[in-house]
Formats: C-alpha cells, structure tokens, sequence
C-alpha cells in the first residue's frame, strides 16, 4: 500500500512555475507570428479599398448614363452626386467609405472625386491597402511617381481601374498589375 501511495505522489505533483511560463511563451509566440501573417489591420485596408473599388464604379456608371441623357456630363462642384441622386441615376449618395483620403482641390462628395475634363470624366478615389499600393512605384504616401494611387473609372475606358502618379485624369494609363 505504501508503494502505490509514493508512486500516485509522484505522477500527481503538478506542472513547476517555469514549465508553465515556458509553455505562455511559446503559446505568445505563436499567436504574436499567427497576427503577423495574417496583418488585420492590412485585411480591413483590403476589404475597404474593395468598397472603395465598388462606388467608384457605380459612380462612373451613373455619369456615363447622366451624360448619355443629357448629351454632357454633371458639372463639377461639389454637389455633383446630389445631381446624380436627384436625377435618378443612384439611389442616394454613396456615403464614404471609413478612412477616404480627401481629394485636395477637386471637387468631392464623401471623399469620392469627381473631374469633367471634356470630352471625358472621371470618378476615383485613392487606395489604402499597401497591397495595392504596392503595384505602383513609391506607394500611398511615398515618393516618386507612384506617391498616389487611385481607383480611376475613366470614361474614355468605360471602366474603372488603378491609376499611379499624380496625373489621375489625363494622358495616365491604367496599372497593368492589377
């Protein structure tokens, strides 16, 4: 009877503090890596640059159709998507989306842009995930060329498409890597 007491004593003591710190840290470890790989703050640029992506098309949609009906395209300004909305060619004005960088000196609804450069228009916005900054040299908020990505719908194209440089509207083609 007392061997079968010291033996349970034996396989029954417990884990020893540094066992069980070892173990925390390897757990640590392997989340700190897991978050790494999968980055969430870069998915949730992703899925918002696929908003974005999204609007700039339906918007690109709705003035190709305003100007296919009134043999010209809304003026700029900064109501040009309450024309759009009071017209009937989108619902209501696209809200924007979490994070839109402002336009600067174009006119813009929601963040979104808006340039009438006869005989074409274009609606873009800029990109926010560094993957797709990434296909254009220098990146969002690098330097270079590339200091600016956009989601362009281009009416010359009748559609929409990554645009690098800080010539969003004219004379720039679209990225050929997307």
């Amino acid at each position: 009877m007392h061997i079968i007491k010291q033996s349970f004593r034996r396989f029954h003591r417990g884990f020893t503090l540094i066992e069980l710190l070892v173990v925390i840290a390897v757990i640590g470890l392997l989340a700190g890596a897991v978050i790494a790989i999968i980055d969430p703050i870069e998915q949730l640029a992703a899925g918002r640059d696929a908003s974005r992506k999204a609007k700039v098309s339906q918007l690109g949609k709705a003035v190709e159709a305003y100007a296919v009906d009134n043999a010209q395209y809304p003026l700029e300004g900064v109501t040009w998507m309450t024309t759009l909305s009071a017209r009937g060619y989108i619902k209501a004005i696209i809200p924007a989306v979490s994070g839109n960088k402002a336009c600067g000196s174009e006119p813009a609804q929601n963040n979104f842009c808006y340039g009438n450069v006869s005989p074409n228009a274009y609606v873009f916005t800029y990109v926010e995930s560094k993957k797709e900054a990434s296909k254009c040299t220098g990146g969002v908020g690098g330097s270079g060329s590339g200091a600016n990505v956009y989601y362009v719908y281009d009416t010359t194209k009748g559609t929409s498409c990554l645009k690098c440089g800080s010539g969003y509207l004219t004379g720039v083609a679209c990225n050929t890597t997307q």
